[in-house]
């Protein structure tokens, strides 16, 4: 039997809400899926090469609408837990937190530009979308 806590005004919940649970695990599983795919594509020939590529380019693009949710749910009506109870951890942990937020929000972004700066669509399943701008320079590309 599940019993339901009830919390006082000012006492911080003990476990996260459900959304934020599964907005959680949701992008920590298209994450792990993006890095097996990213090291795995070069060490197969077509199709599975193409299929291992398309696969990462869909979960990216999964990513880039489930992760930004994640955000607004997280800042807006997910269940906030305090880090820590010592000031210097809970300033730490929420550092940690913060800056993973950004660079996976940077992995997005760069994502996005190195692909569309090769002047290559993005493919979702089997619809393309054309990259918005010209191709890059091939330094620039290096950089990205």
């Amino acid at each position: 039997m599940i019993v339901r806590m009830k919390y006082k005004s000012g006492l911080s919940p003990a476990r996260y809400d459900a959304p934020t649970i599964i907005f959680h695990w949701g992008c920590t599983a298209i994450i792990i899926l993006q890095f097996a795919t990213a090291n795995l594509w070069g060490l197969f020939r077509n199709p599975l090469h193409h299929q291992l590529v398309v696969t990462h380019l869909t979960a990216g693009m999964v990513l880039s609408v489930l992760f930004p949710a994640r955000l607004l749910w997280r800042l807006g009506w997910g269940r906030q837990i305090r880090a820590a109870d010592r000031w210097l951890d809970a300033m730490l942990a929420r550092c940690v937190e913060y800056s993973l937020y950004g660079l996976v929000l940077l992995e997005i972004l760069l994502g996005y530009l190195w692909r569309w700066g090769n002047g290559q669509a993005m493919s979702f399943l089997s619809i393309q979308i054309m990259p918005p701008f010209g191709r890059f320079p091939t330094s620039t590309v290096g950089i990205l």
